[in-house]
């Protein structure tokens, strides 16, 4: 995967769920309240809070996750905002706990759009999700990081 890759699951500016449409705004702002709770994995001795989000992963544990479950909150948005994916599409080789797996599935699943870091032309909206390869981070673009982007831009 290259820096920068989106994925979007929406074909002509529609989310699908399995032939019915979905709210990628929905998804943004369930999102961003997710992220405004101060979910915990395991670290300085606090008790860990992350077992909702990987539960959705039958064959991983808490101690496995800890550092590593950026991809399975995104999952745990997705899920919340009412898309029905599986924990593992068949196009990918791990479960969507793992970045691998999404930019796997987003290439091989002709209903998501892929960008390549490269297009210059794309630019990730509310609801996308977006991949950063050189660091494995995943992350949904909300309306405060496009307020954010404009901004940027403006100064």
């Amino acid at each position: 995967m290259e820096n920068g890759s989106c994925v979007k699951i929406r074909r002509n500016h529609t989310v699908y769920k399995e032939g019915i449409m979905c709210d990628r705004t929905k998804l943004a702002v369930i999102a961003r309240e997710e992220a405004g709770k101060p979910y915990i994995g395991r670290m300085n001795n606090c008790v860990t809070n992350i077992q909702d989000i990987v539960a959705l992963f039958p064959k991983w544990s808490v101690d496995e996750a800890n550092g590593l479950w950026c991809a399975a909150f995104v999952y745990h948005c997705v899920i919340l905002a009412g898309f029905k994916i599986p924990v593992r599409p068949k196009e990918s080789s791990c479960s969507l706990a793992g970045c691998v797996a999404w930019e796997e599935w987003a290439q091989a699943d002709n209903r998501i759009e892929y960008y390549s870091g490269n297009d210059n032309i794309f630019k990730p909206g509310i609801g996308d999700i977006v991949l950063l390869t050189g660091y494995s981070i995943i992350w949904i673009m909300t309306i405060l990081e496009l307020y954010l982007k404009i901004m940027i831009i403006i100064l």
